[in-house]
C-alpha cells in the first residue's frame, strides 16, 4: 500500500482495497507497468511488522495465533475473533475500520506526510504529533489502541503510525514492566481487567531504528 500511495499519490480506502485496485499508469512504460503489476499481485510486508509479530507471539504462549497478510483478511475476522493490526490505516487499510472511533488518529498533511492528530487534546497536550529531526536521530510517534471488535465479543489491538518503531513498541507491550506502567497510567488495579484504551507512544529513532519508547499520552475509552 505504501508503494501504491507513492505511485498514485493517494492511499486507497478500505472499500477500494477490498476491490483489489489495479495500478495502470501509462507514463510508466512497459517495464514500469510490469513493476506495478508485480506490486498488485504480491503479498509484501514491512520488516518492522515481521519483527513486531516475533515479539508479540511469545506473549500468547497458551493461545493460538494465526499470522495473516492483510489480503487474506475479511470483515468477518473482526466479528468472530480477537485481532492485532500492525501498521496504520495507510499501510494496512483494515485499521480504517476503527480509525474514526479514536482520539489519536493517523492522518496526513496536504503533502502526504503522516502524523497523529489529537482530536480532543487534554491540558498540556499538542493537537498534532509529527516526526521531527533531532541531534543524532529523530523523534516520532506510534499509536496503540485496545478496543472491542466489531461484535463487541472480542478485542482488537492496533499498533501503528508514522514510525518504524512497531518492533520496539510490540516488544514493550509484551514486557511486564511496561504493561504495569500502562496500567498505572490508566488507573487500573493490578488485578483488574484491562479496559479499552488509546496510547500515544513517543519513539526515538537512529538510522530509522527505534532505540527507546515512552508513554506520551493515555486515554481510557468508554
Amino acid at each position: 500500500m505504501q508503494m501504491y500511495k507513492a505511485a498514485t499519490g493517494a492511499a486507497p480506502t478500505l472499500t477500494e482495497y477490498q476491490q483489489r485496485p489495479q495500478l495502470n499508469i501509462a507514463a510508466a512504460g512497459p517495464q514500469g507497468q510490469k513493476l506495478l503489476d508485480w506490486i498488485n499481485n504480491s503479498q509484501l510486508f514491512g520488516t518492522d511488522n515481521l519483527a513486531g509479530v516475533s515479539k508479540l507471539i511469545p506473549a500468547f504462549a497458551t493461545g493460538t495465533v494465526a499470522v495473516r497478510h492483510p489480503r487474506q483478511v475479511t470483515d468477518r475476522d473482526f466479528i468472530e475473533d480477537n485481532a492485532i493490526l500492525l501498521s496504520g490505516p495507510f499501510a494496512n487499510p483494515w485499521a480504517q475500520l476503527f480509525e474514526r472511533k479514536l482520539n489519536f488518529q493517523v492522518t496526513a498533511d496536504p503533502n502526504g506526510n503522516a502524523y497523529i492528530r489529537n482530536v480532543h487534546p487534554n491540558a498540556g497536550e499538542q493537537s498534532a504529533y509529527s516526526t521531527t529531526q533531532q541531534e543524532g536521530g529523530r523523534r516520532t510517534y506510534c499509536r496503540v489502541a485496545f478496543l472491542p471488535n466489531l461484535s463487541g465479543r472480542g478485542k482488537v489491538l492496533l499498533i501503528g503510525g508514522p514510525t518504524g518503531a512497531i518492533e520496539l513498541v510490540s516488544a514493550r507491550l509484551a514486557d511486564e514492566g511496561f504493561y504495569q506502567e500502562l496500567r498505572r497510567d490508566l488507573a487500573v488495579a493490578p488485578s483488574g481487567p484491562m479496559p479499552s484504551f488509546e496510547v500515544l507512544v513517543e519513539a526515538t529513532e537512529v538510522n530509522r531504528t527505534a532505540i527507546s519508547v515512552r508513554l506520551e499520552c493515555t486515554r481510557r475509552v468508554d
